[in-house]
């Protein structure tokens, strides 16, 4: 995961200078996020809410908060050297862009913000008891998310929304983790998710363009199925 996700950064968005076909880049960048979120639920347990603050603050929170300091004064620093051309421009109200999910200095630390999110809400969701509540609890986030997209044109703060659509992912892995505890069927599954995941790619991509596109002008069943499948 981690090589495909320096590969989509370095490559993906410069395939002239890969040498790499097309369809190959889109292959990789349709399931290149989802599978960190689907990992993460075959890896998931159960704890103490206690224990869930304390050690996702250290690992998720922190690190979020040191880096993107250090991203802002990197930003600032670099805009007053006269040959250098940042990205976006610098502004110190950039410093807020992260509460209003906008684009920020170190833009790849949206990750650990929609992960946490993403694993709050799934620890919540396996301290519930009862199946039914579970399935309303699941139905009722998925409205609101689906909702929010369909109605209002702007983005959920801190990348909410982000951590709603990694719960489905991260839901999926936890479905999977006993399928892979059998290595027979564990095989079956890579080989079909394999050729799925390729199917999908080649014939529903938007006029054949990056499969970023389908994602990020919000063909919201496209990306789950690519992102599901192809992490698989």
């Amino acid at each position: 995961c981690m090589l495909c996700v320096v590969y989509v950064h370095v490559f993906a968005e410069y395939p002239i200078f890969s040498g790499i076909p097309l369809f190959a880049n889109d292959y990789i960048m349709s399931f290149f996020m989802p599978a960190f979120f689907i990992f993460s639920g075959i890896l998931i347990k159960k704890s103490a809410w206690k224990d869930f603050r304390t050690k996702k603050s250290k690992s998720l929170l922190r690190p979020l908060i040191v880096f993107y300091c250090l991203g802002f004064l990197s930003s600032l620093f670099l805009s007053k050297a006269s040959n250098v051309a940042l990205h976006n421009e610098f502004s110190w109200f950039s410093f807020f862009n992260i509460f209003l999910s906008k684009t920020f200095s170190n833009g790849a630390l949206w990750f650990l913000l929609a992960l946490f999110w993403g694993l709050a809400l799934f620890q919540f969701f396996l301290h519930i008891s009862s199946v039914f509540k579970r399935a309303a609890f699941a139905m009722t986030i998925l409205a609101i998310f689906l909702a929010w997209k369909i109605f209002l044109p702007f983005r959920m703060p801190m990348y909410i929304d982000s951590g709603i659509y990694s719960w489905i992912y991260l839901y999926v892995g936890l479905r999977i983790r006993p399928l892979l505890t059998y290595m027979k069927y564990s095989r079956i599954l890579m080989i079909l998710s394999f050729v799925l995941s390729a199917l999908f790619v080649f014939f529903f991509r938007e006029n054949k363009s990056s499969m970023m596109t389908a994602m990020y002008n919000g063909n919201l069943v496209l990306s789950l199925l690519t992102g599901i499948i192809g992490a698989i």
